[in-house]
């Protein structure tokens, strides 16, 4: 028996014109960008295993990796969902702006944060 998965997740858009940098590079680096909810559902899903070592409840998305058996769903907080699926994969993938959040990022040096999450006023 297989079913459908579906995850929404916050992903901040590095590429977008709209990304803010402010800071005297490389000591320190403000970095805000746009945000938006996207949706991935996978049909065939046999298994579901998620590691979730921070226990938090947004995520913000960062990859998929295909594995020996399906798919991996990566995070920027370390949380993977790992997809053992039937071949051959079957998926969709959707994308909404979230026009009053931006994803910021903080770096000093060459260690970087984030990202925190937050809310901001639109001109």
């Amino acid at each position: 028996m297989s079913g459908v998965w579906s995850g929404v997740f916050l992903r901040p858009l590095w590429d977008h014109p709209r990304v803010e940098r402010h800071g005297v590079s490389p000591l320190y680096l403000k970095t805000q960008l746009p945000v938006v909810e996207a949706t991935i559902k996978f049909a065939g899903v046999q298994n579901v295993e998620v590691v979730d070592d921070q226990g938090i409840d947004i995520y913000t998305f960062n990859e998929i990796e295909r594995g020996s058996n399906g798919v991996r769903l990566l995070s920027n907080q370390a949380m993977q969902i790992k997809l053992d699926l039937l071949a051959p994969i079957s998926a969709t993938y959707d994308e909404k702006p979230l026009p009053g959040l931006r994803a910021i990022y903080r770096q000093f040096l060459l260690v970087q944060s984030g990202p925190e999450i937050a809310t901001v006023l639109e001109d």
